[in-house]
């Protein structure tokens, strides 16, 4: 054998060794191991399944715990009781539903007393909207509870019809439970509330550490800080919270499946009420507001879009056209602030709505006002005399009325409220009239009258008039007697209420007890005097107020009865209206006069003249005269 040949033979020799009894040599060795690694890997499957299992187990526990928590008491009559109180609370104070009806149906306990089933039936009256917040605040708390059964019925055909509610929920009560309170949560009172910071009686069964969320009234809120009593709240831009002393603090423990869910969640029902009426697709743009503002203010409205069934997004609203200076559009608030010297008016302005479900934009006209600054109206007595007016007698008394903005002859006078009794307004003669009934008060007496001017918001000023009611004198006041020296001829009159005496002359005047006379004559037992038109005669021994119209200057008047010629056989001719110029007038005297020089006669009665005396009495001396009041009609 040739030598190529013996190196070619070893060669394949070696190539078969390495593939044929190296393999064979390397099973016979790693066999073993690598039945050793199949066991190792069985026992690891194993115990990733005992960890699993343990995992689970774990879980089990946990929810066992939190179902504890989240379970009503143990006490299963204690936790019915709460259960319902919790509901009644939810369905009228937080959801808002009319006259609701709470009543717990059934407790049953399980065959293996391991738990009791609570069922409680809620019925009342609400809208969709109010029951999206009764479902939402339901599922949101941390209660072992679920709705197992609810009918709703509409009580009428409208697009936001009110809705007959009919709630079944239903509750557990695990027999390993906690005995829990009164009440399903821990619940305090409010001490006093300070715009976000709160501050309760007790904290007691409260968490230590905030945030946790709360109840107060129909609200919940989050507390956010704690120092001891006093809360800190967090409240959304422009939230106010309202709470009084005494009101309900209740905890609101959050179901961990509903931490970040909101009320939008649960409005379906709402967006897609099946009893709600559809809507005839009718456009329009209302402005919420007044329209017309005076000048000096600040217009603000609100652009509401109806008449369309809503859609994704918000309405968005534009100017189409001119717009007047100081006027400004943020997104649905219109304002208007018009420069000093803007003319007043009415300004045309044209709005443009898009989105929001329209099927295309559309446009609306309004007219928005700016008035001028309607100011009050003047009002002040005629005369500044004063007044004053005897009891049973009428006082007249006018008042001139000015206004900027409306014509005098527009400016409405009337009695105030709160006037006295026997005011009136007589508007032919544009007089006030007060006439004081019998027995009213003597004394200083404010009428109040008012005039009002013709603006669209009408503006009154009110005058208070100061008038003096005086007691009627004149039925106190008696013609006590008449004397006559030589040709001076005297008539006594006598004020039985004050004791003062009034002593008068033919030609003087009578200026008394709401007069305002000339005596003309005098007679035997009588004398005649002149009172506006009418001629009146008084008897000896009467009051004024006895006093008779014998004539008026609007008719004939009538013979004054004449003294006997032997005393007066003068006629006195027909008697005519007082001078311009008045002759000294009477005054009453304090008290009964001194003795004159020569004693006169006794006052004569009607049946006897009395004698004339030797010599003139003396004139007793006269007080400084009461203050004259106005002529009385």
């Amino acid at each position: 054998m040739k030598k190529s040949e013996k190196q070619l033979l070893i060669v394949l020799l070696g190539s078969l060794g390495v593939f044929v009894v190296i393999p064979m040599m390397w099973e016979s060795f790693a066999a073993p191991i690598q039945k050793q690694q199949d066991l190792v890997d069985a026992e690891t499957r194993k115990l990733d399944k005992a960890n699993d299992d343990v995992a689970l187990g774990m879980s089990q526990v946990r929810r066992m715990v939190g179902f504890k928590d989240r379970s009503l008491s143990s006490n299963s009559s204690q936790g019915a009781n709460a259960y319902q109180q919790w509901l009644t609370d939810l369905a009228e104070i937080v959801a808002g539903f009319r006259s609701p009806n709470v009543s717990t149906e059934r407790v049953s306990l399980a065959r293996d007393k391991t738990y009791s089933t609570i069922r409680v039936r809620v019925d009342g009256d609400g809208t969709a909207e109010q029951l999206q917040e009764f479902l939402f605040r339901f599922h949101r708390a941390n209660v072992l509870h679920r709705i197992v059964g609810m009918s709703i019925e509409a009580l009428d055909n409208s697009a936001k019809p009110r809705l007959t509610l009919k709630i079944t929920a239903e509750a557990l009560s695990l027999a390993d439970a906690d005995v829990k309170g009164p009440t399903l949560f821990s619940r305090t009172g409010v001490a006093s509330l300070d715009g976000s910071k709160l501050t309760v009686q007790s904290v007691e069964d409260f968490p230590a550490e905030a945030p946790f969320e709360i109840r107060v009234g129909g609200k919940y809120v989050t507390v956010s800080e704690m120092v001891e009593k006093t809360w800190t709240l967090e409240l959304a831009d422009g939230q106010t919270l309202e709470a009084k002393a005494d009101d309900i603090v209740e905890l609101s423990p959050i179901h961990e499946d509903f931490a970040e869910a909101t009320l939008a969640d649960f409005a379906t029902f709402v967006e897609q009420n099946p009893f709600a009426k559809p809507a005839p697709y009718a456009p329009r743009i209302d402005l919420i507001g007044s329209k017309s503002f005076e000048r000096g203010n600040t217009l603000e409205v609100t652009a509401k879009a109806t008449g369309f069934a809503p859609g994704d997004g918000a309405v968005s609203y534009e100017f189409s056209g001119d717009v007047p200076a100081g006027m400004k559009l943020e997104g649905d608030k219109l304002t208007w602030a018009p420069a000093e010297d803007a003319a007043a008016g009415d300004q045309t302005i044209k709005l443009k709505a898009s989105g929001g479900g329209l099927l295309s934009p559309f446009e609306a006209d309004f007219t928005l006002t700016l008035k001028d600054v309607n100011t009050a109206p003047t009002l002040e007595l005629a005369s500044t005399d004063p007044i004053a007016v005897t009891i049973g007698q009428t006082a007249s008394f006018s008042v001139t009325a000015a206004d900027k903005e409306t014509p005098a002859e527009e400016l409405k006078l009337a009695v105030a409220p709160g006037a006295p009794e026997g005011v009136s307004y007589d508007e032919a003669s544009k007089t006030f009239k007060f006439a004081p009934a019998s027995g009213s008060q003597i004394g200083d007496v404010e009428v109040p009258v008012q005039v009002t001017d013709g603006g669209e918001t009408p503006q009154t000023t009110t005058l208070k008039v100061a008038i003096k009611v005086e007691d009627d004198k004149a039925q106190f006041t008696v013609f006590t007697g008449m004397v006559a020296a030589d040709a001076d001829q005297q008539i006594w009159l006598r004020d039985q209420s004050t004791n003062q005496k009034i002593i008068l002359r033919k030609g003087e005047r009578l200026q008394y007890a709401g007069f305002d006379a000339e005596v003309l004559d005098i007679g035997r037992d009588f004398f005649t005097f002149q009172q506006k038109r009418d001629t009146l005669k008084l008897q000896l021994g009467q009051t004024l107020r006895d006093a008779t119209v014998i004539a008026s200057l609007d008719s004939p008047p009538a013979t004054p009865e004449a003294a006997p010629a032997t005393e007066d056989p003068a006629k006195p001719d027909a008697p005519a209206e007082p001078e311009t110029t008045d002759p000294p007038s009477a005054k009453p005297a304090d008290a009964p006069p001194e003795q004159p020089a020569a004693e006169p006669a006794k006052p004569a009665t009607p049946a006897e003249q009395p004698a004339a005396p030797s010599e003139q009495p003396a004139k007793p001396e006269t007080p400084a005269a009461e203050p004259a009041p106005p002529a009385a009609e």
